[in-house]
């Protein structure tokens, strides 16, 4: 039975879940908070009073959020560890092995989870922080446009917020520098842990059984950092090294591999177990363009997620039936249409929960 860290995809969608719809929540009250009284003259001065109310609204759908997510996490790696350990007995039964024996705990795999609450616990200053600066500028350069005569009120509005507020609210940051929005690095570090805890059951599963020889399967979407490690038999715990009785060479150990690249985030490759003289090496089948076409259909889908969300601004700011709403809807069929057919053309499978902005 097949475990990799994609395995997590579908653990991981309950946590995107609960922050896309605070995110969605976030941005519809920033947007409906700056389309209130637009006709007014003294609009600018009642929205920097606003600004307390905006944010106490928010807040408490943070608060809601950091409630849930830690059971919601802790369940999903603990949920994706014994998902592992079930694919080792497979592994097994399916060799003619005995799947019999008691199964270690695993602490390093608590720690991760625990590291990933600890990570998604401080979303609620970061977005609030983000919230506050935002919305400010959306204010000030509102103003500003408005003062200037180049625009009216709700035009400038309407430029200001789709100028801040289509990519989402971004309040993390990883170590490369990129920024996330919250539903996005939510998925991402629970898909990461969870996927890594599935992969851990397995292996500790193999561990109490005896075993210690894996092999790296074969992926059509591999990547410059996991492709060289297909085909190969990795030690899970160090102690088998050298040629195996059947000629094969152990390449090295499972953490080597991992420390190298091998089952990085979203990584598809899964490590089975490995029996010298029974265990056939998969055939290698890689798609050059196999991870680029990966990588294209995430940028679709959070175009569609940018194009529904100038829908909303568009209607609300400047009504339904205003040419610019009429066009953003158009500009979003388009845009929805183009995607489905690149999918068919490149045989994707639809993930509706990637462009929702309900994703419950």
């Amino acid at each position: 039975m097949t475990i990799s860290p994609d395995y997590s995809r579908q653990v991981a969608r309950k946590v995107r879940a609960y922050y896309q719809e605070a995110e969605e929540a976030t941005l519809a009250r920033i947007i409906r908070a700056v389309s209130k009284g637009l006709d007014s003259p003294d609009w600018a001065a009642r929205k920097a009073g606003d600004l307390d109310k905006v944010l106490r609204v928010i807040g408490q759908h943070l608060d809601r959020l950091d409630e849930a997510s830690p059971g919601l996490i802790t369940r999903a790696v603990a949920e994706a560890y014994q998902a592992g350990t079930g694919a080792a007995d497979v592994d097994m039964r399916a060799a003619g092995l005995d799947a019999i024996g008691g199964t270690r705990g695993n602490r390093a795999v608590d720690v991760l989870a625990e590291d990933t609450v600890r990570a998604l616990s401080g979303t609620r200053p970061r977005v609030l922080r983000e919230v506050s600066d935002v919305y400010q500028r959306i204010t000030a350069d509102t103003a500003a446009q408005v003062l200037t005569g180049a625009q009216t009120r709700r035009e400038a509005a309407r430029d200001a917020v789709r100028r801040y507020t289509l990519d989402g609210i971004a309040p993390f940051t990883d170590t490369s520098g990129r920024r996330w929005d919250m539903a996005s690095y939510a998925e991402m570090a629970t898909r990461t842990t969870a996927g890594h805890a599935a992969v851990e059951g397995h292996t500790d599963r193999l561990q109490a059984l005896g075993q210690d020889l894996v092999i790296v399967s074969s992926s059509p979407e591999s990547c410059d950092l996991c492709g060289p490690w297909e085909g190969e038999v990795l030690s899970i715990s160090g102690a088998t090294t050298g040629r195996l009785s059947d000629g094969t060479r152990v390449r090295g150990t499972v953490a080597r591999a991992r420390g190298a690249g091998l089952q990085h985030p979203n990584c598809t490759h899964t490590v089975d177990l490995y029996l010298p003289g029974i265990t056939d090496k998969p055939t290698i089948k890689r798609d050059p363009d196999g991870h680029e076409t990966r990588q294209r259909q995430r940028a679709y889908e959070r175009s569609v997620r940018r194009h529904k969300r100038a829908v909303l601004a568009d209607e609300e700011l400047l009504g339904r039936d205003s040419p610019q709403a009429i066009k953003s809807r158009q500009k979003l069929r388009n845009r929805q249409a183009e995607f489905s057919a690149w999918r068919d053309a490149n045989d994707r499978k639809p993930l509706s929960y990637r462009t929702s902005l309900t994703a419950r």
